[in-house]
């Protein structure tokens, strides 16, 4: 998760919440928020599935205004084996969603 965010902040895309493990059963999904613009975020969200040595990795990708019960874009990225390779989830995340690979600042 701080590979992402990293990778997030050196686009331009400063990250705002990062919840790196769950505690408790129920307890928010492994993922990264970052600021996209002044009213919206970015959500990159861990979507492990299934039990045993090689679980099933996906990604849920979702942009919106953070106060708004419903996202404005979403996205589930099933990336292979390069599932955690957070270069490449930043990059494919950034292209479902529509925004560009590095912001200007």
């Amino acid at each position: 998760m701080h590979a992402i965010a990293d990778d997030l902040n050196g686009r331009g895309y400063p990250v705002t919440w990062v919840v790196d493990r769950q505690l408790l059963a129920g307890d928010f999904p492994l993922q990264v928020v970052a600021k996209v613009s002044v009213v919206r975020v970015l959500n990159i969200a861990l979507d492990a599935r299934g039990d045993g040595a090689a679980p099933v990795v996906v990604w849920r990708v979702s942009m919106g205004r953070p106060s708004s019960v419903r996202w404005e874009q979403s996205a589930v990225l099933d990336l292979g084996a390069d599932s955690l390779d957070g270069e490449r989830v930043v990059r494919e995340a950034l292209r479902s969603v529509g925004l560009p690979l590095q912001r200007a600042i």
